[in-house]
């Protein structure tokens, strides 16, 4: 199926009770993995827009969500640059939701999460890969990855010009095989339902698809135990 890219949203555009900053700008491949008693139930390709509110709410929200203590416009998430001193990247913002939104960030150093923090209102707080969040008093976690299928596209379309420009004995092998794989997974639509969807089970067979492939790779290379 096609990918739907939406259009970039201006500055000032009135979303329900949000009003869309004058630091929004561009996007940048990432996924949002959404897991509950840590299953991956789906994921959300962040890359399709540049602004994304979740809430209760269908006709305010882009994502909607169900779990009663939510509130009717939970959260945005942008990408942007809030300020210089800060990086260009996607930021969550708390819509002044009645139960809160609560974050913790991966240190890559150590490979440990920080202490839980619920998030001030209206404050924009950096969305690194490997920050999760939860909303409210629902239990399911969002985490932020990068789009393996995304990245696999750019560094393909990054070899093939480089490829392109010095023509190799060896070019074309294994592009028939990388555009079947491809083909074969499901679309990263932006779906997200307390009950479980043929979306979410979509999602979640591609993710069980990729874990599969890793454990293939890695089992051939003698790394798995």
């Amino acid at each position: 199926s096609s990918t739907k890219i939406a259009q970039p949203t201006p500055p000032g555009k009135v979303l329900g009770k949000f009003i869309v900053p004058d630091w929004i700008r561009d996007r940048s491949s990432a996924s949002l993995i959404v897991s509950k008693n840590n299953e991956c139930i789906a994921t959300i390709d962040l890359s399709k827009r540049d602004c994304f509110i979740l809430g209760k709410q269908r006709e305010l929200v882009h994502i909607p969500l169900e779990h009663d203590s939510i509130s009717r416009q939970h959260i945005a998430i942008i990408h942007g640059q809030p300020d210089e001193s800060l990086p260009l990247g996607w930021y969550l913002i708390d819509l002044n939701s009645v139960h809160g939104t609560f974050i913790e960030y991966l240190d890559s150093q150590s490979s440990s999460y920080s202490q839980r923090q619920k998030c001030k209102p209206n404050k924009p707080y950096y969305l690194n890969f490997g920050s999760k969040f939860t909303l409210a008093k629902s239990s399911r976690m969002y985490t932020v990855q990068p789009d393996p299928i995304r990245r696999q596209q750019e560094y393909e379309t990054k070899f093939s010009s480089s490829r392109n420009s010095a023509p190799s004995p060896m070019s074309g092998q294994g592009d028939d095989a990388n555009t079947a794989l491809k083909r074969s997974l499901p679309d990263h639509d932006a779906t997200e339902i307390e009950n479980s969807s043929p979306g979410e089970r979509a999602h979640e067979e591609h993710y069980q698809y990729l874990n599969s492939q890793s454990k293939k790779r890695r089992k051939g290379n003698g790394a798995d135990s």
